[in-house]
């Protein structure tokens, strides 16, 4: 099963009568959804022997994300 992504999520969850802080929470899920799958992409791309030059810029993954998103 292909994973889904963090704006396929919250279209499959929203609902046309939540309120305004039910829709604020399920953007905060999908915002975590995202950042994960972005450590995940990372960190599969570093163990790739293929892998580029991001390893030698960052100590991990975690690192990764809060320089690039944060």
């Amino acid at each position: 099963m292909a994973q889904q992504t963090a704006v396929g999520w919250i279209e499959d969850n929203i609902q046309s009568d939540m309120t305004f802080m039910e829709i604020m929470g399920l953007i905060r899920q999908a915002k975590a959804i995202q950042k994960e799958q972005i450590i995940d992409a990372y960190e599969n791309g570093v163990s790739d022997e293929n892998e580029s030059n991001l390893s030698g810029l960052f100590t991990n993954a975690e690192e990764y994300y809060n320089k690039t998103y944060n």
